[in-house]
């Protein structure tokens, strides 16, 4: 298992029949990622939510962004109880993630949701690979057609170069970003509004556990907020994914 891709902050508990895969920033969780949990969590019995640990078109500026420990800790804590689990992934291309995943868990199926853009990267996939120096070959490109039939895509609207089957959120979802929720918080921080405040400025964009734990941590601020967050990071207790049954921590 060393070298593992995966890295989950909890084991699985097994057997499952099903895993839907979900990768991307979270940069924080908001409820348009919310949204398409439960869509995932509608076709899969498990889903994993993963932070890349690097990307190919953007950079990750701290305290800018939230470190990725604190990332997945925040969907740890918003998705408690339930069949989710946050974690980080070194494989950037999909096509070798669901076959590491495959490989891992015989016999499971193993799916991806993606959201409109990330789909046009899967589709580029060839491209990837040649950047990085690796071959792609007649299985390379079967896995890629699988996998572009196969996963579940998420739209803001509907376009030509979605699967029919792309599934458009509520509108009320649509105009939700990231990038929106951190710029919001800079100005929340800036002003030292009041938690009332924090809740109903960022409450639609993001659950009430999420505006706690930006708030608790500073996360996106400047000065004080910094020294804060490197005071109260803590190690995560990574597991990595393992086809052997889980056992319960205490």
């Amino acid at each position: 298992m060393i070298g593992s891709p995966l890295l989950l902050a909890r084991q699985p508990m097994l057997p499952i029949h099903s895993v839907g895969v979900i990768v991307g920033s979270f940069d924080p969780l908001h409820r348009g990622h919310q949204w398409m949990v439960q869509q995932m969590s509608r076709r899969f019995e498990l889903v994993l939510l993963l932070v890349p640990v690097a990307h190919f078109e953007k950079t990750v500026r701290f305290p800018h962004n939230a470190t990725r420990a604190q990332r997945v800790e925040l969907i740890e804590r918003v998705h408690r109880g339930q069949p989710v689990i946050g974690g980080l992934t070194r494989e950037l291309l999909f096509v070798r993630l669901i076959e590491h995943l495959a490989r891992q868990l015989p016999g499971v199926q193993v799916g991806l949701g993606l959201g409109s853009d990330t789909y046009g990267k899967l589709l580029r996939s060839r491209s990837y690979f040649a950047w990085l120096g690796l071959p792609w070959g007649p299985a390379e490109e079967q896995a890629l057609s699988r996998l572009a039939e196969q996963s579940v895509v998420f739209a803001r609207d509907r376009h030509v170069d979605l699967p029919a089957g792309a599934l458009v959120p509520p509108t009320h979802l649509r105009g939700i970003s990231s990038t929106l929720v951190r710029r919001r918080a800079v100005l929340l921080h800036a002003a030292r509004a009041g938690a009332g405040r924090w809740h109903d400025e960022l409450g639609p964009l993001v659950g009430p556990e999420v505006v706690s734990f930006i708030r608790e941590l500073g996360l996106y601020g400047r000065g004080p907020c910094l020294r804060r967050i490197a005071r109260q990071a803590a190690p995560t207790p990574w597991a990595v994914l393992s086809s052997s049954p889980a056992t319960e921590r205490a």
